[in-house]
C-alpha cells in the first residue's frame, strides 16, 4: 500500500465535505436565481402597474379636456345666440 490508514481517512473526510459544499453552493445558486426571478417578475408587474395607471390618468386627462372644450363651445353658442337676439 502506498497510502497509510490516516491518509485515507483525511481523504475521505476531505472528500465528504467537498460534497458537503458543492451541495450547498448548488442549493445557493438556485436560492439566488429563484430570488433574481422573483424580483424580476416584481418588477415587471411594477412597470405594469404603473403603465396601466399612466394610461387610465391619460385617457382621464383626455376625457376633461374633452369635456371642458365641450362646455367652452356651448357656452359660446350661447353667448353668440345672446348677440344675435340683441
Amino acid at each position: 500500500m502506498t497510502k497509510t490508514r490516516e491518509q485515507i481517512n483525511d481523504h475521505e473526510d476531505w472528500y465528504i465535505n467537498y460534497l458537503t459544499l458543492k451541495e450547498l453552493k448548488k442549493e445557493a445558486i438556485k436560492k439566488w436565481r429563484e430570488e433574481k426571478k422573483t424580483i424580476k417578475n416584481e418588477t415587471v408587474n411594477l412597470a405594469d402597474a404603473e403603465l396601466k395607471l399612466n394610461q387610465e390618468i391619460e385617457k382621464e386627462l383626455k376625457h376633461r379636456i374633452e369635456k371642458q372644450k365641450q362646455l367652452d363651445k356651448q357656452q359660446r353658442n350661447k353667448q353668440l345666440n345672446e348677440w344675435r337676439v340683441n
